[in-house]
Formats: C-alpha cells, sequence, structure tokens
C-alpha cells in the first residue's frame, strides 16, 4: 500500500476509538456473560412461569411467552455484544500493527 493510504486508514480509525469504562476494560466478557446468563435463567423460568408469576396469570397473560421472548431478546443481545466485542479487539490489534508499520517505515528512511 501507498503511504498516503496508511495514513488516511490509520486517521479514521483512530478518531472511532473510545474510551471505555475501568470495569469494562478489565471484564471484557462480563456483559456478554451476564446477558446469556439472563436469557438462560429466564428460559427456566418460562418452564413453571404460574408459579413464579401468578399475577401475569390472574390478568390473563400468557406469561410463559413472556419470558421465552425476554430469554429470546437476552440471547441474541449476548449474542451480538460478544461478537461485537470481537470486532472491537480486532480492530484495536490492527490498529496497534497499522501503527508499528508506520514507525518502522519513518525510521528506514
Amino acid at each position: 500500500m501507498i503511504q498516503s493510504q496508511y495514513k488516511s486508514c490509520s486517521w479514521k480509525r483512530s478518531r472511532h476509538v473510545q474510551d471505555y469504562s475501568p470495569l469494562r476494560k478489565r471484564h471484557p466478557v462480563l456483559v456478554p456473560f451476564l446477558l446469556l446468563l439472563g436469557g438462560c435463567l429466564a428460559g427456566i423460568a418460562s418452564v413453571s412461569t404460574e408459579n413464579v408469576f401468578p399475577l401475569l396469570t390472574l390478568i390473563g397473560v400468557p406469561s410463559s411467552v413472556l419470558c421465552l421472548s425476554i430469554a429470546f431478546v437476552l440471547g441474541i443481545s449476548g449474542c451480538l455484544v460478544g461478537i461485537i466485542g470481537i470486532i472491537e479487539w480486532i480492530d484495536r490489534h490492527c490498529i496497534q500493527a497499522t501503527m508499528f508499520l508506520e514507525a518502522k517505515e519513518q525510521k528506514l528512511c
């Protein structure tokens, strides 16, 4: 690639780098894990929803469908957050490799 392409690529990517909270920096797997765990617990709770949510059965709302839909949303959200985290991790390391390559090229000239 041409050196100007390296500069434009690194400039575009460095603009999008965000600072995360210290908890998310230390434990990047925590949020997807908690979302997936919540989905599993909601799926397990849907088996005996009449005992867990008796007020919903008095109103006439099918509580098993509610728990399964919550489990579905939490599970999909956990998967998406995990995939996005992996993509951000790969992108972050790509930026470091590009910066290292630029520094190495400048030393040779």
